[in-house]
C-alpha cells in the first residue's frame, strides 16, 4: 500500500513539474494583434495653404471695411462709421507701427511715413512742455488773436493772405473735413502719438493717410473779408488732451 502511494505521490509531482497552471495557461492564450495607424511622422508645424488663406481673407475684410467707409453705404448707420473713425484715429497708432517696422526690418512701409525726422518728444504736464525742432506753421508775419482756452482747444493765427499752412513735423494725415467751428480741417498723426490740427483752412492740398514731411503745405489760411490777412486754427493734441501751442511754438 505504501509502494502505491508513493508511486502515486511521484506522479503528482512529475505532472506539476511537466504543466501549467490554470491561471498561466489563462495568461498565455494567443494575444490578436490588432492594426495600428502609425503615427503621422514630421507634420509640418506651419501650413503654407493655411496661411495663404488666412492672409486672403484678412485682405477682404479691410478692403470691404475700406469700401464701405470710404463710400455711402455707411450713410444709413452713421454711428458704426463714427466707431471705425474713432478707432483708426485714437487706437492705431501708425506711424509708431511704422517707426517699429523700419526700426526692425530696415525699410519702412510704402503706405506708411518713412523715419526721415526723429521724433519730437514732448516732456512734462500740460503747463510744462517743451519741443525740439518744430517747424512753424506759417510763414511771415503772423499774430496770435486768439490764445489757447478749454473751450476752443486750440489758437487763431492771423497771418498774410493766402499764406501757406505747412505741417510742424513729418506724419501721417488721419483726418481730413469739416469739425464743427473751425470748418476744413487736416489732423496729422506724428512718430511720438501727438496730434497736430489745421483748421479754418481755405484749401486742402492733402488727403487722409498721405504721407506729409515737415514744413510740407497742407493749405492755405482763410482770407479775412474787407482785410489782407487771412487767419487759421491750429491745435496740438497729447493722448486724450489738448496742450497749448504756445509752449510747444514760439509764434513770435
Amino acid at each position: 500500500m505504501n509502494r502505491i502511494n508513493e508511486i502515486k505521490s511521484r506522479h503528482k509531482q512529475r505532472s506539476r513539474r511537466t504543466s501549467l497552471p490554470m491561471d498561466d495557461m489563462l495568461n498565455h492564450r494567443p494575444i490578436q494583434e490588432h492594426a495600428t495607424t502609425p503615427p503621422d511622422e514630421h507634420r509640418p508645424l506651419f501650413n503654407m495653404n493655411v496661411f495663404v488663406v488666412k492672409c486672403l481673407l484678412a485682405a477682404m475684410l479691410i478692403l470691404g471695411g475700406a469700401i464701405l467707409y470710404k463710400t455711402d453705404m455707411f450713410a444709413s448707420i452713421p454711428k458704426a462709421k463714427r466707431v471705425v473713425s474713432a478707432t483708426l484715429n485714437d487706437d492705431m497708432n501708425f506711424t509708431m507701427v511704422s517707426q517699429w517696422y523700419e526700426k526692425t526690418f530696415g525699410h519702412p512701409l510704402a503706405f506708411l511715413p518713412t523715419n526721415e525726422h526723429k521724433s519730437h518728444v514732448f516732456s512734462g504736464n500740460k503747463d510744462n512742455i517743451s519741443s525740439k525742432d518744430f517747424a512753424v506753421p506759417v510763414s511771415g508775419n503772423r499774430t496770435v488773436t486768439e490764445h489757447f482756452s478749454e473751450k476752443n482747444k486750440g489758437i487763431t493765427v492771423e497771418a498774410a493772405m493766402n499764406a501757406e499752412v505747412k505741417a510742424i513735423d513729418s506724419g501721417l494725415v488721419i483726418f481730413v473735413g469739416n469739425k464743427t467751428s473751425i470748418g476744413k480741417t487736416v489732423v496729422i498723426q506724428h512718430k511720438d502719438g501727438k496730434e497736430s490740427w489745421y483748421g479754418n483752412l481755405e484749401n486742402v492740398d492733402v488727403k487722409q493717410y498721405d504721407n506729409v514731411k515737415k514744413d510740407q503745405k497742407l493749405g492755405t489760411v482763410t482770407d479775412e473779408h474787407g482785410k489782407e490777412k487771412g487767419t487759421f486754427y491750429f491745435a496740438i493734441k497729447s493722448g486724450k488732451t489738448f496742450v497749448d501751442p504756445i509752449q510747444v511754438i514760439s509764434f513770435d
